[in-house]
């Protein structure tokens, strides 16, 4: 008896042609198909914060990587230093300077940017689990998940601004004597 699930039938009850495989690749695609639609719904949500064009460029490039690897490699990374550029230019809008971790509250549009990040937190996991299992990832895919991740971090953070909302730290007792990133 085959214990694998397979596509049997029409198109109509196939709705990825590569969902059945066993390959973390999939998990990839899926993943950034999802973070692509979480893109849908932020893109009218923040038109009057002004992030609207950008979340619009990158929901695009966010399909464009999501077929570079089973596919043509489809982001430069040209593309990705663009996007470090977009990221170190709004860092610099926050004020004061973040220190340490802090906790993700808001409303929406917050709480989905902060969703999309851990989005891309998910969707580097699984690059290193496709690369590990023998397919080559360009690194500037890794690189241009950890950018948006940032990027959509730094946007909560100045939308939160932008509603005089205060940050809320967070002290770990995990880690109760290292200096820790941002987030």
């Amino acid at each position: 008896m085959d214990t694998k699930l397979k596509h049997r039938g029409s198109i109509d009850t196939l709705v990825y042609p590569f969902i059945y495989e066993s390959s973390s690749l999939c998990d990839y695609e899926v993943l950034t198909d999802e973070l692509c639609a979480r893109l849908c719904g932020l893109i009218d949500e923040v038109a009057d914060l002004g992030f609207k064009q950008l979340l619009a460029e990158l929901q695009e490039e966010v399909y464009h990587a999501n077929g570079s690897i089973r596919g043509k490699l489809a982001l430069s990374p040209q593309q990705v230093e663009h996007r470090i550029a977009d990221y170190r230019s709004l860092k610099q809008l926050i004020s004061p300077k973040i220190d340490g971790f802090t906790l993700p509250r808001g409303s929406s549009p917050i709480a989905e940017l902060n969703l999309a990040k851990s989005n891309c937190k998910k969707i580097i996991r699984i690059l290193v689990r496709v690369r590990e299992e023998g397919i080559d990832v360009p690194q500037h895919l890794a690189e241009y998940f950890n950018v948006l991740g940032n990027l959509f971090f730094t946007m909560s953070i100045l939308i939160i601004q932008a509603r005089n909302e205060t940050l809320v730290p967070f002290i770990s007792k995990s880690y109760p004597n290292r200096s820790q990133p941002h987030d």
